[in-house]
């Protein structure tokens, strides 16, 4: 990708193809996960006298609908996006709360505050998911094992704002310059991720940076034009 971060047909095109590949994926996962929970269902039936068989399967059970419940509401995200190229930014991040908290979990708890009132950005709404699922699992992953999340959207004159405080332990050196540098990302795979990231958001007029707020901590700031 040049170094300006734009982005040629050849992305285009892969990031829909993802899309769809993402979608494929998710809706096999669901009818595996729900075959599964029938077959537990009937082996709860079948050893309900079993106390050792019962508590195991429902470990079970509990961690299937667990994922059910990530893979519909992903399901439902996409089914429902808009094809329009306007997106609001507090309804999209309200939608994504719920899936964002199961998937990071209790080691990584994630706080949003949000004005509750339309924020919009003129970016089609499934890049708009895509930059903000990929930003803050970045943060969550590159952070160790315990952190803090807290996400804050606002608008600032003629942009809106999108900051992700992160609190940890153990940030490792360079954490924030990967935003910055997507070359400095750790791996192949995280690199293309940002730089794809980076792209959409030049696309649209915005920017996105990082910066240290404490030894503990750092914050990444997204902010793209807003609409009146």
């Amino acid at each position: 990708m040049p170094d300006d971060h734009t982005i040629d047909p050849r992305d285009l095109a892969s990031l829909a193809a993802l899309r769809r590949l993402s979608q494929g994926a998710a809706h096999s996962l669901n009818n595996a996960f729900a075959a599964a929970l029938g077959e537990v269902g009937y082996l709860l039936e079948e050893r309900k006298d079993d106390g050792e068989v019962v508590e195991a399967c429902q470990i079970i059970q509990e961690a299937l609908e667990r994922s059910v419940g990530i893979t519909r509401g992903l399901l439902a995200r996409r089914e429902t996006a808009s094809t329009d190229d306007e997106t609001d930014l507090d309804r999209l991040l309200t939608s994504l709360a719920g899936l964002l908290s199961e998937t990071l979990g209790r080691s990584h708890p994630l706080h949003l505050v949000l004005p509750r009132e339309w924020i919009g950005v003129a970016v089609d709404p499934v890049d708009m998911d895509l930059v903000l699922t990929t930003l803050i699992q970045f943060a969550a992953d590159a952070s160790g094992e315990m952190s803090r999340l807290e996400g804050v959207l606002d608008r600032s004159e003629s942009d809106a704002r999108f900051t992700l405080h992160v609190t940890s332990n153990d940030l490792p050196p360079g954490t924030a310059a990967a935003i910055d540098d997507p070359d400095r990302a750790a791996t192949p795979l995280l690199r293309s991720c940002l730089a794809t990231v980076r792209g959409l958001v030049d696309r649209a007029g915005g920017s996105l940076h990082a910066e240290q707020t404490a030894p503990d901590g750092w914050a990444l700031v997204l902010r793209l034009p807003a609409i009146d």
